[in-house]
């Protein structure tokens, strides 16, 4: 089923630590299923304060091979596009602050996708879509808007 959701992810500064600065994020997709999406930085200075990776990989049972398909790793503040999935698994980025400054990632996703729930692989910090980025992520310091 075609869906669109808008995901805020608050990140605290570098010194949150990892379970604070950086998160990684997917949906749920099928092989050949399409996401088109759009992400900004809110509150950050400086590309390079900011890394993300685009990646995904597949959800094997106990002692099967799991694939893994890495897309694009970079610094910035924004990225666009279109992904077609090569295969069934979870999609999507790993998002890493190394600045001085809390900021929160804003992702708009559109297509043919599942979000991944709370606690699962792809969604372990549990943020929560289609809500503001101060109620996103439960227990958690709000990040500026």
């Amino acid at each position: 089923v075609f869906r669109s959701d808008v995901i805020e992810i608050p990140l605290t500064d570098f010194l949150g630590g990892a379970k604070g600065s950086e998160l990684e994020y997917k949906v749920k997709m099928k092989k050949d299923a399409t996401l088109i999406y759009a992400w900004e930085v809110v509150g950050a200075e400086r590309d390079n304060d900011f890394h993300y990776d685009f990646h995904g990989h597949t959800t094997p049972a106990p002692g099967e091979e799991m694939t893994v398909a890495t897309y694009k790793q970079a610094f910035g503040l924004s990225q666009q596009g279109a992904l077609t999935a090569p295969f069934d698994g979870i999609q999507g980025w790993q998002f890493s602050n190394s600045g001085d400054k809390a900021l929160v990632v804003r992702v708009k996703l559109a297509g043919f996708y599942e979000l991944v729930p709370s606690g699962e692989e792809g969604n372990l910090a549990g943020i929560v879509a289609n809500v503001p980025a101060d109620q996103a992520r439960p227990d958690f310091r709000s990040a500026p808007r």
